[in-house]
């Protein structure tokens, strides 16, 4: 019997070593493709995340185990807070490997997460007795569409590593709740806390939609107690890292997902004549497209008409996530409890994790049905594979601009492209001892974030002297001003000239993509600024970018200010402003205007009265008039 437990045991190890063994050489294989082909990491996320991995590096020969504090973006930034660190640490690894040569090591690191991603499926297929369909889909995980998409594509290092935690979620899930094996719930819980401290919204979706996996399992299953239990023990992960969520979640880093999370389920989703049509992408010449795959919807088809009972959750499931994909869903999304944040397409990984997981559990399956369905995937794969059509690299002409740019700051710099130069622009400038920069690729963490946002707007507008004004006061001594948004602007580059002049910035050079302007300033300087009037209310910092002399008042409570903070401007002006008390407000504005003060009201954003619900404000009523077809006689 012991003979026997022994043999079996070698078999395993020997099972399971050859096919991680051909996961491994999947690895290298990739890497040495990348490097033979000269690739460039692309996308637009990737130069962001490489300078923080580089200053991770920089910090770890410190001995700075977790850097707090970076002061080259945005006149210094919280750089780990709202972006986790888990993906910046590999890719330190890796340029220990490299000796600090950065592209060797992103390279280095896209072969380990194929290599990590890919070490479950073969588990997996030990398991189900099916070693040679886990050693497929351990060797193709990384490669299937969204995945390599995110990886080469958008550059996103976090949501690329949380993408290789996704199967072990999915396997201690199945070993707990199917298998019935207590341990995995150890397995369970470490999952989820290095997903929590990769991508903390990833970490969302993939409990949101475990969740609603679950609940289709359970219809079949009926072990209720089980499910409830996983979960439990998936919020106790996200949990354990909460060293690092709770800070994250506090702050102007939560703020900025929940107000633009309408925007960003729009462009989250992607019809089926895209998602699903194998073609687009040739005769669009594009990668950078949400390609879910055909082959994920007609296994999914099949193994709901075909399968038997319980085996039929996965497929399910993954017919009701691919629909979830589509604009035709963004009301019933947005609809739900903070479903703002989620983000379906970044569901994809959980989506192929748990259709993967299904076909291996469908031991029914007929081996000749069987890899006529893994050919499918393998099919749908195989673009993919032509990796020299995922080249994405910088023009020459923003790489010579920023160089220029780097070469003549003495202070901080910044660039006015509206993110038209991608995430390059971070690296480029502040890089290995480079210059500081204004702007970077994490403004969520950053205390001058509103301040640049003004900057974008100011430039989409044509108020370069705003623009330029700010800058100044941000110490700025050299800007680049991308030429394409002059161009696109109701600008001209003769107003914008004009304007840098005025200023004090003159042309230090005109470049094939853009204009670069130097201060006529030492090397270092400050700022004293004063303005002749204040805005206060919802429009008061857009009010500023057309009036550069007002500031924009830090509430738009009228009772919050005193008199002697406003009573030496020349002008307030009053434009969608509250009040706390109307007596007390009229009285403080009339009170300011006795003491020489002009204030302007713009009657169209008054409050409205408790009791009438009237916009009157200092006995001025204020009624819209509308007219129908043309004005009366």
């Amino acid at each position: 019997m012991i003979e026997m437990k022994e043999k079996n045991l070698k078999t395993v190890i020997v099972k399971n070593g050859i096919g991680i063994l051909c996961v491994l050489m999947t690895g290298i294989l990739f890497c040495l493709a990348l490097t033979w082909m000269n690739w460039m990491p692309g996308g637009n996320d990737v130069w962001g995340h490489l300078y923080k991995s580089e200053y991770m590096y920089e910090c770890l020969k410190q001995g700075i185990l977790y850097p707090l504090y970076d002061e080259k973006w945005y006149n210094g930034i919280q750089i780990f807070r709202y972006w986790p660190p888990m993906s910046s640490y590999l890719v330190a690894g890796c340029l220990f490997i490299t000796g600090g040569a950065l592209i060797p090591a992103y390279r280095i690191f896209l072969g380990i997460l194929i290599v990590i991603g890919g070490i479950p499926w073969v588990i997996w297929g030990n398991i189900e007795q099916r070693r040679v369909m886990g050693t497929l889909f351990g060797c193709i995980w990384y490669f299937l569409p969204v995945l390599l998409k995110n990886a080469l594509v958008d550059g996103n290092m976090p949501q690329m590593t949380s993408a290789v935690i996704v199967p072990y979620v999915i396997l201690f899930l199945h070993l707990y709740v199917h298998k019935h094996k207590n341990r995995a719930v150890l397995g369970l819980l470490v999952s989820m806390m290095l997903m929590s401290v990769t991508h903390l919204m990833i970490t969302a979706i993939m409990g949101v939609v475990t969740f609603l996996y679950l609940l289709v399992d359970q219809f079949y299953r009926k072990e209720w107690k089980r499910m409830f239990e996983a979960l439990f023990c998936m919020v106790c992960g996200i949990m354990a890292a909460g060293i690092y969520v709770i800070p994250a979640l506090l702050g102007e880093g939560m703020t900025f997902v929940t107000n633009t999370g309408k925007v960003n389920i729009d462009q989250q989703t992607s019809p089926f004549s895209i998602s699903l049509n194998p073609f687009y992408r040739f005769i669009h010449h594009t990668r950078d497209t949400f390609y879910l795959g055909i082959s994920i919807l007609l296994v999914c088809i099949l193994g709901l008409l075909l399968a038997r009972g319980k085996k039929k959750a996965g497929f399910l499931f993954g017919l009701l996530l691919i629909a979830l994909t589509t604009p035709a869903t963004i009301g019933i999304i947005s609809s739900l409890p903070l479903g703002n944040l989620l983000w379906i397409t970044r569901a994809s990984p959980a989506l192929y994790g748990f259709v993967l997981v299904a076909l291996m559990e469908w031991s029914s399956l007929k081996k000749k049905y069987c890899i006529f369905i893994v050919g499918l995937l393998c099919i749908d794969v195989m673009p993919s594979l032509m990796l020299w059509d995922f080249q994405f690299k910088e023009t020459d002409a923003t790489i010579e601009a920023v160089r220029i740019l780097r070469e003549n700051t003495e202070q901080r710099a910044t660039v006015m492209d509206l993110s038209e130069y991608g995430s390059y622009p971070s690296y480029g400038i502040s890089s290995r001892d480079g210059a500081n920069y204004s702007y970077g690729w994490a403004w969520q963490g950053a205390a001058t974030g509103e301040n640049i946002m003004l900057l974008n707007e100011a430039m989409e507008n044509g108020r370069y002297l705003y623009m330029f004004d700010r800058c100044l006061e941000l110490g700025d001594d050299t800007i680049l001003v991308q030429r394409k948004q002059v161009e696109n602007s109701v600008g001209t580059s003769k107003l914008l000239i004009q304007a840098a002049e005025k200023v004090g910035y003159s042309l230090l050079q005109e470049t094939e993509s853009g204009y670069i302007f130097k201060l006529n300033a030492p090397e270092t300087f400050g700022t004293i600024t004063t303005y002749q009037g204040m805005a206060i209310g919802d429009y008061a910092k857009a009010m500023t970018t057309v009036y550069p002399c007002f500031e924009g008042g830090a509430s738009v409570y009228i009772d919050d200010y005193t008199f002697d903070e406003l009573k030496d401007y020349e002008t307030v002006f009053l434009s969608g402003f509250q009040y706390r008390d109307k007596k007390k407000a009229e009285a403080f504005v009339n009170q300011l205007a006795e003491s020489g003060v002009r204030i302007v009201i713009d009657t169209t954003h008054v409050p409205a009265t408790a009791g009438q619900k009237e916009l009157k404000f200092l006995d001025v009523l204020h009624q819209d008039i509308k007219f129908t077809n043309h004005y009366p006689i």
